[in-house]
C-alpha cells in the first residue's frame, strides 16, 4: 500500500493488506529478504479505500490490534512550554504532531488530541517531552500505567540523591 516510517526509530516499513486475516499490517523493510509476484487481487479498489481511510488514524507504522476498520482511541496530552522562552517546543509540537490537533489550552499549556489505532505509537514520540508532560488522558490503561511504570523507572535509575542539589 505505502512505505512507512517508524516516528520511534526512524525504520522504514511496508504498510501491505492480509486477505487471509482481513487486516493490515506493516512489515520491516530490511527484514523482507524476497519477494514473489503474485496474481491481480480483486478486491484492490476496495481494499485501497479502506487504507486510505485508516491511514490518517496511524501516527506512526501500527495500525493496532484491531481488525479491518476497527476502532480508533481517543486521547490527549497536555504539555508545558513557556511561551516566552521556549517558543521553539510549541513549533515542535506543532512540526511534529502528524495525524493529531494541537490547540493552547492555558497559560503555557498546549493539549495534543488524537484518534488512533495504536496510542502506544504517541506515547513513544511523546515520551522526548519527558518533563513537559502535565496530563494524559485517554488511551488505554495499559498503556498510561506503562508510562508511568518508566517515569518511575527512570527516578529510580536517574533521579539523584534526595541530598544532591541537582535532580
Amino acid at each position: 500500500m505505502q512505505i512507512l516510517v517508524s516516528v520511534q526509530t526512524g525504520r522504514r516499513y511496508l504498510a501491505a493488506y492480509i486477505p487471509a486475516v482481513h487486516r493490515f499490517s506493516a512489515f520491516r523493510l530490511d527484514y523482507i529478504k524476497t519477494v514473489k509476484k503474485g496474481g491481480k487481487y480483486e478486491d484492490y479498489d476496495a481494499v485501497r479505500a479502506d487504507f486510505e481511510r485508516n491511514i490518517p488514524r496511524c501516527f506512526g507504522v501500527s495500525f493496532g490490534v484491531r481488525k479491518e476498520t476497527g476502532t480508533v482511541t481517543p486521547m490527549k496530552i497536555t504539555f508545558f512550554a513557556d511561551e516566552e522562552k521556549e517558543q521553539f517546543i510549541i513549533d515542535r509540537l506543532n512540526r511534529e504532531k502528524r495525524c493529531c490537533t494541537l490547540e493552547k489550552s492555558g497559560e503555557n499549556l498546549y493539549t495534543l488530541t488524537a484518534d488512533v489505532f495504536d496510542p502506544n505509537e504517541i506515547m513513544h514520540w511523546a515520551k522526548t517531552f519527558i518533563g513537559r508532560i502535565v496530563y494524559i488522558d485517554g488511551g488505554s490503561e495499559m498503556v498510561r500505567r506503562r508510562f508511568y511504570s518508566d517515569i518511575l523507572r527512570m527516578n529510580r535509575m536517574y533521579g539523584g540523591d534526595k541530598n544532591e542539589h541537582i535532580q
